[in-house]
């Protein structure tokens, strides 16, 4: 329970209003974290880690177990959904309040197989049963690094590429969000922006990690949706605000290593497009009804009061200073300490000067 309670806890206090978690194979944790995230006000969206193969043995299930194990995890996910959610306040023993009424809404499962080389043919066929009963998101990684890449052919040696792997049995469509996409063929970004899936960019871990520079322009350019991530355990920071940075300092590398096929070069991501990405691109991926990630009328209410003279800011403002200069000051410069409220859905989750959650 702390370690949901921190996590849930520093990415609020980041900024991060929704949030799509890659959890654990164990289902009760997965459930859990999804009620304290709730109980403190974030949205979340939570995925019960599959793997039935190539993996350690304490992190590996039975393909049946694995699926009946997902069933319980929905099922579970959905019933705290009907309910009214989990836990405004979070109890030490248990770590969840079910007598309290949460911040934020209802945590919402999400299909996880945590990528091709470590679920069988029949895990990825069950898995897309359940995501379509239920119609739900799906998640996992594709082609991060190029190591991994051989390693799905050597699998699937008849399949015609990585992301026709996740096609076959079902789980590619607009509620599929993929992480990484890095090496991406032409077929496989072809065949993304057909199913309306879409790619997580996490810039900060495929550049700790030594992955390689996803090519966002080129994505962009061909109708692929792109959102932005933080993919936190691979990367060294939780906040979305570094995620941006990253993302620009990649697409400036991009710009400068890979020319245009017929010559010239990608035209690198502006700090509107990086902040888009991170914002209204990652909420409209969600597929959540009025979660837009802007103001726009009939919007929900999701925000970040900034603070840009909050004690210690990493940033000064002076005279004739504007809005746009401040705020990408903020963009550039700012973080945590900046955040001086944050509002999901309406409701006040996370007030700097007034600890860190509070009532409605």
């Amino acid at each position: 329970a702390r370690v949901c309670r921190n996590a849930v806890a520093r990415t609020l206090r980041n900024g991060t209003t929704s949030c799509m978690y890659f959890a654990t194979i164990h289902t009760d944790a997965a459930l859990q974290l999804g009620r304290i995230a709730s109980g403190m006000g974030q949205r979340a969206f939570v995925g019960k880690v599959n793997m039935d193969r190539n993996a350690p043995e304490s992190y590996c299930e039975t393909t049946a177990d694995s699926l009946a194990e997902t069933e319980r995890f929905v099922e579970g996910m959905l019933s705290d959904a009907e309910s009214g959610g989990r836990g405004a306040e979070v109890e030490p023993s248990s770590g969840v309040c079910s007598e309290c009424v949460p911040l934020g809404p209802a945590a919402q499962p999400v299909i996880t197989p945590r990528f091709v080389p470590t679920c069988s043919a029949e895990l990825m066929e069950g898995l897309a049963r359940i995501a379509a009963r239920h119609q739900l998101l799906v998640t996992s990684h594709i082609s991060e690094n190029a190591g991994e890449i051989e390693w799905v052919k050597s699998l699937h040696p008849t399949k015609e590429s990585y992301a026709s792997c996740y096609d076959y049995p079902g789980l590619l469509g607009r509620r599929t969000v993929l992480a990484h996409g890095v090496y991406l063929g032409e077929s496989e970004r072809a065949l993304l922006k057909s199913r309306g899936a879409s790619v997580s960019h996490c810039p900060l871990s495929n550049m700790m990690l030594r992955s390689g520079m996803l090519n966002v322009r080129r994505l962009l350019d061909e109708g692929v949706t792109v959102s932005l991530g933080t993919d936190v355990s691979g990367g060294a920071s939780p906040s979305m605000l570094q995620s941006i940075r990253e993302a620009l300092k990649v697409s400036n590398l991009v710009s400068l290593a890979e020319g245009r096929p017929g010559g010239g070069m990608w035209e690198p991501l502006s700090f509107t497009e990086a902040f888009h990405l991170a914002t209204a691109a990652g909420a409209r991926s969600l597929g959540v009804d009025g979660l837009t990630g802007d103001f726009s009328t009939g919007s929900l209410f999701d925000a970040v009061v900034v603070d840009p003279e909050a004690p210690a800011s990493p940033f000064e403002l002076y005279e004739g200073d504007g809005a746009l200069a401040s705020f990408e000051k903020w963009m550039q410069l700012g973080d945590d300490r900046n955040t001086a409220e944050v509002y999901v859905q309406g409701s006040r989750v996370f007030a700097l000067k007034e600890g860190l959650w509070t009532s409605r």
